[in-house]
């Protein structure tokens, strides 16, 4: 067992680049049929979710939205306004 870190980093960026939301994931824990990375990602995936609500939306309102909402949304805008969300895979040598 290697000693490196593993984990993967997620960054909401919107049709100018600019970061809206980032987060990382090095839990070392997944669910049963998936890597670690890919255990990774869909945790990372959930947290890229609701940060991005509560640094777009009125807290209240972002509480109140369910984190398949705010995926949804995120995919819209990603494809139909130019957003993007880059997946950073750190310290794994499978692909994902």
């Amino acid at each position: 067992m290697s000693d490196t870190p593993k984990g993967v980093l997620l960054v909401l960026l919107d049709d100018s680049r600019r970061v809206i939301a980032s987060v990382s994931d090095f839990d070392t824990s997944t669910y049963g049929g998936f890597t670690l990375q890919q255990g990774q990602r869909m945790r990372a995936k959930d947290a890229l979710a609701r940060e991005a609500a509560h640094r777009l939306c009125n807290s209240t309102f972002a509480a109140a939205l369910s984190t398949r909402d705010i995926q949804s949304a995120i995919d819209k805008l990603c494809r139909a306004q130019g957003w993007s969300v880059t997946d950073i895979p750190i310290g794994h040598t499978e692909n994902p």
